[in-house]
């Protein structure tokens, strides 16, 4: 937390049984593609980082359960979230996200939607499909 390191490196692939990783208040602007071979990975903060993108491979943490993004300049939340099938809590307060997947309705173990401060023009109608989501914060 609050360090000054601007990217997630490749060496995060040969940690298997990492199940927390937070980059809360860094410099991170690039996550590694290779974050996807964290298979046991089940809390992801990126938090007041500088991220803009996510890269395609944090689709494949099967196991994550809690995303943390806000705080950053990320304009999309795109499909390949949609993956994280076992994701109860996504954080985006505070970002530029302006388009959500219209695929989100496939994250049905969600139970916490925020996306609070941030520049969402439209909600997607599949959210109607979240029969687990007990908060919405808008």
């Amino acid at each position: 937390e609050g360090n000054d390191i601007e990217e997630l490196p490749m060496f995060v692939n040969g940690l298997w049984n990492l199940v927390h990783l937070d980059c809360t208040s860094t410099d991170v602007r690039i996550v590694s593609k290779n974050i996807g071979a964290l298979t046991n990975l089940v809390y992801l903060t990126l938090s007041n980082a500088k991220l803009k993108i996510l890269p395609v491979s944090i689709g494949r943490l099967k196991n994550l359960v809690t995303l943390r993004l806000e705080g950053n300049d990320i304009e999309e939340l795109p499909m390949f979230v949609n993956g994280l099938w076992n994701l109860v809590h996504l954080d985006c307060t505070s970002t530029d996200v302006r388009i959500v997947s219209k695929n989100i309705g496939a994250l049905t173990n969600l139970v916490y939607l925020t996306l609070s401060n941030a520049k969402l023009k439209i909600l997607p109608v599949s959210i109607g499909r979240l029969k687990n989501l007990v908060t919405l914060r808008l």
